[in-house]
């Protein structure tokens, strides 16, 4: 997976359309594009819900326009919402909404220019609206951000206090201060927590009604689990329940050590349950091209499945991701979003100082695999033909071990004999469509060595 978000909605040259901005991604090995194209309160398409920005008047519907260009270069478009945040919504649109007691209020009880997530309306509002393009377009995906609360300051509006109490049965005496600080702490965050968690399941679940297709993703803050108290965002959960296809961990630094510390513990905490494709900020904190080049091979060694660079603005667009395709990016691959769900069971779980599953030197290992499903794509799965590879994390080939069972529900058990280095399992080979049209798969296992 080899993407960028693009945070303007525009693409980083609105007046020559998205045309010019997919042709630079197209031509420098990118595949993937991540379009910042409707907010809490603002759309860049004609929304049934929200307000429409003047930039569709302009240029008109982004979200069109954006897939349409895109598909024509055979890249994906994973369309990227702002939940909850009003930041750039009209201010009428705004007031309206506070006059209805749906906004965020802090503890100090000032307003916030969020929307409430445990507000019934708000929750049906970002409902309808992540499932709007969907509906209306022929998107690849849909992309959570801001899928939290702002802080632990929020939210304390009247609402909250009635809507926790009537969901926990706790009876709180002391508001706010019993659910900031007090002995409400811990039932509070985790309330807090099962409104952005109640969300994002129901996203995934009727999404996947309309469109089976369509996969469901987030960008999120990366110091799991500490995020699920600091803002109520549990996205290690939603891996593993299934509610996410991919996930996108925000890495942020300009250092490369803390970097690798990250990625490290992601891949240990993903544990090859869906494709890891960590966030790099050549824009935040802002970084040179060659920073950037190296952080992507750091995600490759430890064995995450791609990666989403922020972001594509114009520099961005001249410097960076020419450098990529200059070199690392120029051997042709394919998105591991799109795939048979596999399921590889590793004797062990893996270490969040190195990501891996530590083996037993000198010991053959039997790792049994389950092909659960087929996967799903726009014209109906009818088959599969592959093989397991043994290969490095960075994708070099090892060894044909097995191949893969047909059909769903299938089982097979693999034979790994020891070797240095670290090491995956990789399904690669082919699915047949009923179209009669072949799309090939990389499906992998979490990272282990024969080391212990």
């Amino acid at each position: 997976f080899r993407a960028m978000w693009e945070h303007s909605g525009t693409g980083p040259f609105a007046e020559e359309g998205w045309a010019k901005s997919l042709d630079i991604l197209q031509a420098n090995g990118l595949n993937a594009i991540v379009p910042n194209l409707w907010w809490a309160g603002l759309a860049y398409y004609p929304s049934d819900y929200l307000p429409v920005a003047e930039t569709v008047a302009k240029y008109g519907d982004q979200m069109e326009e954006c897939v349409r260009e895109a598909h024509a270069r055979g890249i994906e478009v994973h369309a990227w919402k702002v939940n909850w945040n009003l930041g750039n919504a009209p201010q009428d649109f705004i007031d309206k909404l506070r006059a209805e007691g749906r906004t965020m209020v802090d503890v100090k009880g000032e307003p916030i220019d969020w929307l409430c997530p445990s507000h019934p309306l708000n929750y049906q509002l970002e409902l309808d609206t992540m499932l709007e393009p969907v509906r209306k377009y022929d998107v690849d995906g849909i992309h959570f951000d801001y899928i939290r609360y702002l802080g632990e300051h929020v939210c304390y509006c009247p609402g909250c206090l009635e809507r926790f109490q009537a969901d926990t049965g706790l009876n709180v005496t002391d508001w706010p201060a019993q659910c900031y600080s007090g002995d409400l702490h811990d039932p509070y965050r985790q309330w807090r927590c099962d409104q952005i968690t109640r969300l994002v399941r129901t996203t995934s679940e009727e999404s996947r009604k309309l469109k089976p297709w369509v996969r469901i993703s987030a960008a999120v803050f990366s110091n799991y689990p500490s995020t699920r108290d600091s803002i109520g965002q549990d996205w290690l959960l939603w891996v593993k329940e299934g509610y996410l296809d991919f996930v996108c961990p925000m890495d942020y630094t300009d250092s490369n050590s803390g970097f690798r510390r990250t990625v490290a513990r992601q891949v240990a905490q993903v544990n090859g349950r869906v494709p890891l494709c960590p966030g790099i900020g050549a824009s935040a904190p802002g970084q040179p091209a060659d920073m950037t080049i190296t952080q992507i091979e750091i995600a490759r060694e430890l064995g995450a499945d791609g990666f989403t660079v922020f972001q594509l603005d114009r520099s961005k667009a001249v410097d960076h991701v020419p450098a990529l395709g200059r070199g690392m990016l120029k051997p042709a691959t394919y998105t591991p979003t799109f795939a048979p769900k596999i399921a590889f069971n590793l004797p062990g779980e893996p270490s969040e100082e190195d990501g891996l599953v530590h083996l037993p030197r000198g010991a053959q290992v039997e790792i049994p695999l389950r092909l659960v499903t087929l996967g799903a794509s726009r014209s109906e799965v009818t088959g599969l033909a592959g093989s397991v590879e043994l290969q490095t994390t960075t994708g070099d080939a090892l060894g044909t071990l097995l191949a893969l069972p047909p059909k769903a529900g299938d089982e097979a058990t693999l034979s790994v004999k020891p070797r240095d280095g670290r090491l995956r399992l990789a399904a690669v080979g082919e699915l047949t469509l009923a179209d009669g049209s072949k799309r090939p798969f990389v499906v992998r296992s979490a990272p282990f060595a024969f080391d212990r």
